[in-house]
């Protein structure tokens, strides 16, 4: 196999989760980390690293996963409790 094969290879491996962070960044704007997110994203541009090991992709998707959990658990608990004391 060549190396723009393999190259090839790992980018098609690696789409599916460059779609899903570009999405996470959508969902993401206007929380306290998009702007650090953001920066990273454009850092995997500008670096040209997509292809890089380890996937810098995959650790952003995890990341940014993480958090968006993290926000809308204490968005869901601050509800519950504004609704708890309305009764």
């Amino acid at each position: 196999m060549t190396e723009w094969q393999q190259k090839a290879d790992k980018l098609n491996k690696r789409a599916a989760n460059w779609s899903v962070l570009k999405q996470l960044l959508q969902l993401s704007k206007g929380l306290s980390f998009y702007q650090e997110a953001q920066a990273q994203y454009d850092a995997i541009i500008a670096n040209r690293s997509l292809l890089d090991d380890p996937d810098p992709v995959e650790a952003q998707v995890t990341a940014i996963t993480d958090k968006l959990r993290k926000a809308i658990t204490f968005h869901a608990e601050s509800f519950v409790q504004e609704y708890q004391q309305q009764k």
